[in-house]
């Protein structure tokens, strides 16, 4: 009679249940496994509707920075627009005050011209003058006249005396009494006559100063004066055309048809702005400085051009001539234009590291 072993017949009951066991581990790991599969499966929807977020925010800031692009050129035509208008309008001011100047200096001339006029009448020949200016000149006549008949009645004296030779000595000596007598009554009637009426002739010098040279030259015309050039300077206060300095000085009594030299303004001394582009702030105050122009204000804007930290441009703009102690601006780069935010660019990291 065979024995049955009950090692073995225990060994084999119990191998099901074994895999039952591991089977129904296995299911649940499977269970486990679609639930996380579910889970990564609608994690990857997420992430997929934040790549549509992500790239429709992108796309929105791209067209943000083609606006913002395009308003900064607009900007930059406006302010070349206002900047040809301010040249413009400063250019007619200019011709406006220079119009004004030169109608304020026909009007001072004129009043010149009737000061002098003025003047020279009361140096004229007063009524009583004229009364006796008659007597006056009648009386060296008369003597002059004695004078002559005294020497006609020598010169008979010596013709009758004498014959030949004699009467050439007495013709040479009578033609020598007549141009003597002619000389004498003519500079005693000039003599006389400037005592009595004064010199008649003289003008006053005008004031040219801070007038223009042609108005100048054109209104001492006028009283018989000219004025002549004899100088250019730079003058940081009188405008260009106009005269600094004259000789004669103004008011003084001159002859006419004199010359007044004077020294005529080349206006401030003009400047031309450098070249500033592309170098850094503290680089262009130096170079201002060594052309004798100052740093005026420093803007910022960003440009995708020129790197952070250097210039741009300036106003007024480089190759303008500037009066000298002008103040030139210039806008400093901030660099490229931003076209994300810091969250768009952890969320680059985010897709790139999903990716």
């Amino acid at each position: 009679m065979v024995v049955p072993d009950n090692k073995s017949d225990s060994g084999s009951t119990n191998l099901p249940e074994d895999l039952k066991q591991k089977k129904e581990e296995l299911r649940l790991k499977a269970q486990e496994l679609r639930t996380v599969s579910q889970e990564l499966y609608n994690h990857k929807e997420d992430i997929q509707a934040k790549r549509l977020e992500l790239r429709s925010n992108q796309e929105e800031l791209e067209a943000k920075n083609k606006v913002l692009q395009v308003k900064e050129e607009k900007l930059r035509d406006l302010e070349k627009q206002l900047m040809a208008k301010d040249k413009e309008i400063n250019h007619k001011l200019k011709n406006l005050a220079e119009g004004q100047k030169r109608l304020e200096d026909e009007r001072k001339l004129l009043e010149m011209r009737k000061s002098s006029i003025a003047e020279n009448t009361t140096d004229n020949v007063s009524l009583e003058n004229i009364d006796h200016y008659d007597e006056d000149i009648e009386r060296p006549a008369a003597q002059g006249a004695g004078f002559l008949g005294k020497a006609t009645h020598k010169i008979k004296v010596i013709f009758s005396k004498n014959d030949g030779e004699s009467k050439l000595k007495a013709a040479a000596l009578v033609l020598a009494i007549l141009v003597f007598i002619s000389i004498a009554g003519f500079i005693s009637t000039n003599l006389l006559m400037s005592l009595v009426v004064g010199t008649g002739n003289e003008v006053i010098v005008p004031d040219l100063h801070d007038i223009h040279f042609d108005v100048a030259r054109k209104s001492s015309r006028d009283i018989d004066l000219f004025v002549q050039q004899v100088e250019h300077q730079h003058h940081d206060e009188i405008p260009q055309n106009r005269i600094i300095s004259q000789t004669p000085e103004p008011g003084r009594k001159t002859k006419p048809n004199r010359t007044i030299e004077v020294v005529v303004s080349l206006g401030p001394e003009l400047i031309r702005v450098p070249h500033l582009d592309n170098i850094t702030e503290r680089e262009a105050r130096l170079r201002l400085e060594n052309v004798g122009l100052d740093m005026g204000q420093v803007l910022y804007r960003y440009s995708d051009r020129v790197d952070k930290d250097r210039i741009i441009t300036s106003h007024p703009a480089a190759e303008t001539y500037v009066h000298r102690g002008s103040e030139v601006s210039v806008y400093v780069s901030l660099g490229d234009l931003p076209d994300a935010s810091d969250r768009h660019q952890r969320y680059r990291g985010l897709l790139d590291s999903i990716d």
